[in-house]
């Protein structure tokens, strides 16, 4: 199945729920305390994560 079907074990979850998830919560906690002293670019390689994934983070859209 693909990304998007409802079979898909990953259907639905976001963050540190799915299991390919490259950030765990601590991290997560971690970037968020680091959003008024960076930007994201700066962040994303602190992390090895794109630019889009600290600018999901920083808009609250993954990673509760």
């Amino acid at each position: 199945y693909g990304k998007c079907d409802q079979l898909s074990p990953t259907f639905g979850k976001r963050g540190h729920d799915c299991k390919n998830s490259k950030l765990s919560v601590s991290q997560v906690n971690e970037i968020r305390s680091l959003l008024d002293a960076y930007n994201n670019r700066q962040i994303a390689s602190m992390f090895s994560v794109s630019r889009h994934t600290i600018s999901r983070i920083r808009r609250g859209m993954t990673h509760y």
